[in-house]
């Protein structure tokens, strides 16, 4: 029937098709839609087929992020595992099959969730019926991204209970013409079910390419799904079964074989060196095992609470376990192609994880949470392997469904510290030190720092041993004199009237010393103050402007007038009080020296200065910080390190000011350690060092940028790099101009003696 048909027409056409006995359900959705064109009343939304297309490039612009959507499907339908096989994807055209283990779909499932457009069965159920897990896929962008990635689907699924599966294909390009989008159909056909229950999509025709490098990009994106260790049943919900873990694997099929391109052994396990685990049964006996293949090691011991009672159990810490992986990032156990970006995963995911009765419990296992006293372990250097948090990825599981022993605090963040988590710390602690040293064992690396007496001693000490020498040799040759009958040699008095000068010398030195550290630190707060000062006020004379700005568009009458007026007021005085700050003054004023984390330092370093940097359009580029080296520093005063990287980073920043090009401005950050010396790079793409001035840069009140030149705040005076190199020749190390990376102008190095033998 034409377009033109009338209302009539349509009714006697439209009775007459519902009517039959094999009803066309297309033809009646047809003249449905006709017929209620023609109400003169009231008007509908028709939508034309092409949204479909159009959806599918606009709600999903990558392939990545369309194919961790579903992905994030499979973990939602309560699959363990997900398996992804690309063929034929070295170049367009190729295939893809997503299997995934979960509970399927059934007819009305299918119909009014995947077919249906902007389904809220997500919304209206945010938890999956099996394992309780909060639901991680955006509503409805399945199927879009199914049309994203390729231009064919083939969906297949099936569920426990029903004897047959339910396949459906449906081929995009329908939905590239105009017209009506209720007018395309797919067919559902019954088939033999492949497997108990689950789904499977095979995209065909593949819209792009897809590289090993975008696929492990893929499997990152979908990590935090990856849950590599069984969990406790969420008590909680009675009814949710025990969540056994999500599990993806991808690979490539090549002829017949499949090759593994990401997963969890592919991308992390497999270049770890042990795997430890522990547990604490309901009598409160502990025990701790390691196995590692590398080096041929499976043991398993008793732990016990009481170093001093080996047979003594716990008394309030039970029904525990962990596991914990054991990485150690060096080039024989972690090829150098894949170890920046599992450090980067390990760094942001890493550590061990704390989970009670199923539930995670924050912060613990978050970046730069130490609660194992792993980083501080490490820093201390009382074990020299590599232990911080950097080399483990791992859960420990804690079962106390009654909460008898351990309580969460009030604020919900974290666990309160009474015995039973004490016990538990030690308890995590020990097993994996003592499985650190076992690998230490079999590598044949020391365990344990020992240090010389003499090495521990400081300089006024050191200085009173000299005397005390100095007096024994004065007697050993009045000795030898008196035995031969001569007198008294002069040589004697000499030695005992030095000895006499140097301990009278000892209280002086000692007060030099401390005086020396205090105006280094004193200096390096003073740099460090004026930059927080700058970026402070940089914001506050914003926020006035604005306020005054907002206060000039109000006529004067407005009840407003007056508390923005008094806003402003409150800046101006806020502005004028940046200059003190009591608090950093008294946390840096104290004189103990201790081993200093470079690693640690760097990252924060990095972090907090990111966007100060960002906004004159330079960028941190991805730093090569090898912590997991033991980059260690001799003990050293905090601030002298917020000193040193401060003066390097202001000398960097009007260097590049200085380029007067709108390049973006690159610093890059390297440090490794070699033998007894730690090595930090610190490069820029500024102006550079002028020739025939390298060996003047660090020439007090020498400077390239000007005398008393401010430069965003900043001013030169030629002081930064004299104070920083004096700090690090205190420290017995050394700073100079080294050949700069390819794409950057100036380098300096910077090299410190190590605490100790590396890990």
């Amino acid at each position: 029937m034409s377009a033109g048909s009338t209302s009539k027409q349509l009714q006697e056409e439209l009775a007459h098709a519902v009517a039959e006995s094999n009803p066309d359900y297309g033809r009646i959705l047809e003249l449905s839609t006709q017929l209620a064109a023609q109400d003169p009343v009231n008007v509908r939304f028709t939508v034309d087929a092409s949204l479909i297309s159009r959806l599918g490039e606009q709600l999903v612009a990558r392939q990545e992020t369309a194919l961790s959507e579903l992905v994030k499907n499979a973990y939602d339908a309560d699959a363990t595992n997900v398996r992804l096989i690309f063929s034929g994807t070295e170049r367009s055209g190729g295939r893809l099959h997503i299997r995934d283990d979960g509970v399927g779909m059934d007819r009305d499932e299918l119909i009014d969730g995947f077919m249906r457009l902007g389904s809220r069965i997500k919304i209206r159920q945010p938890h999956s019926l099996i394992f309780d897990r909060q639901r991680a896929g955006r509503k409805g962008i399945g199927r879009f991204a199914a049309q994203r990635l390729g231009r064919v689907l083939i969906l297949v699924t099936q569920t426990k209970n029903a004897n047959k599966a339910l396949q459906i294909r449906i081929d995009w390009r329908d939905f590239e013409a105009e017209g009506n989008l209720f007018a395309i159909t797919g067919r559902i056909e019954e088939v033999e079910k492949e497997r108990p229950h689950g789904t499977t999509l095979i995209i065909d025709e593949l819209r792009e390419t897809w590289s090993d490098a975008q696929i492990q990009r893929v499997y990152r994106y979908v990590q935090d799904l990856v849950q590599p260790f069984p969990l406790a049943p969420v008590v909680e919900n009675p009814r949710a079964k025990k969540d056994r873990g999500f599990k993806v694997v991808m690979s490539r099929l090549v002829g017949i074989k499949e090759v593994e391109v990401a997963g969890e052994q592919k991308m992390l396990f497999q270049h770890a060196v042990a795997k430890i685990s522990g547990k604490v049964d309901d009598k409160g006996s502990a025990s701790w095992r390691i196995e590692s293949p590398r080096f041929k090691v499976d043991e398993e011991q008793k732990l016990s609470a009481d170093p001093k009672s080996p047979g003594m159990a716990f008394s309030t810490l039970l029904n525990v376990n962990f596991t914990a992986h054991y990485f150690i990032w060096d080039e024989q156990f972690v090829p150098p192609l894949v170890a920046a970006g599992l450090k980067e995963l390990v760094r942001t995911r890493g550590g061990l994880r704390l989970y009670r009765n199923g539930f995670r419990v924050l912060p613990y296992g978050e970046p730069e949470n130490d609660w194992l006293h792993l980083d501080e372990t490490s820093r201390q250097r009382a074990v020299l392997p590599a232990i911080a948090n950097i080399n483990w990825v791992g859960f420990v599981e804690i079962r106390d469904p009654e909460g008898r022993y351990f309580e969460e605090t009030s604020s919900r963040e974290g666990l309160l510290h009474n015995a039973a988590y004490d016990e538990l710390v030690t308890f995590v602690l020990a097993s994996l030190k003592a499985g650190t040293l076992r690998v230490a064992a079999a590598r044949g690396r020391k365990g344990k720092a020992g240090k010389s007496r003499k090495d521990s001693l400081a300089p006024s000490e050191r200085l009173g041993e000299v005397a005390s020498e100095l007096d024994g040799i004065a007697e050993k040759i009045d000795r030898d004199a008196q035995r031969r009958g001569q007198s008294l040699p002069r040589e004697s008095h000499v030695l005992r009237d030095v000895a006499q000068r140097v301990r009278l010398e000892v209280g002086t030195t000692t007060e030099l010393i401390q005086e020396l550290a205090m105006l280094r630190v004193l200096g390096g707060l003073g740099l460090t103050i004026a930059v927080f000062t700058h970026e402070v006020s940089h914001r506050l004379l914003n926020l006035s402007a604005k306020v005054r700005s907002l206060t000039s568009t109000l006529p004067p009458e407005h009840s407003a007038i007056k508390p923005l007026n008094d806003v402003a007021a409150h800046f101006d005085l806020l502005e004028s009080y940046t200059g003190y700050f009591d608090s950093a003054v008294s946390e840096n004023v104290r004189r103990e020296l201790r081993e200093q984390d470079v690693g640690i330092i760097l990252w924060r370093f990095i972090r907090e200065f990111k966007p100060v940097v960002e906004r004159d359009n330079i960028e941190f580029v991805q730093p090569d910080i090898q912590e997991e080296l033991g980059l260690v520093t001799r003990p050293m005063h905090p601030s002298e390190w917020t000193s040193i990287l401060t003066n390097l980073l202001t000398n960097s920043i009007k260097a590049i000011r200085a380029r007067r090009s709108r390049e973006k401005g690159k610093l890059l950050i390297r440090a490794w350690r070699e033998n007894r010396k730690l090595f930090i790079d610190f490069a820029d793409n500024g102006i550079g060092i002028p020739p025939g001035n390298e060996d003047r840069i660090f020439d007090a009140f020498f400077t390239t940028t000007g005398g008393g030149e401010t430069t965003g705040g900043l001013t030169g005076t030629g002081l930064g790099l004299t104070i920083t190199r004096d700090i690090i020749n205190a420290a017995g190390g050394e700073i100079y101009p080294t050949s700069a990376p390819d794409g950057y102008s100036t380098c300096l190095r910077i090299e410190v003696p190590a605490a100790a033998e590396p890990p």
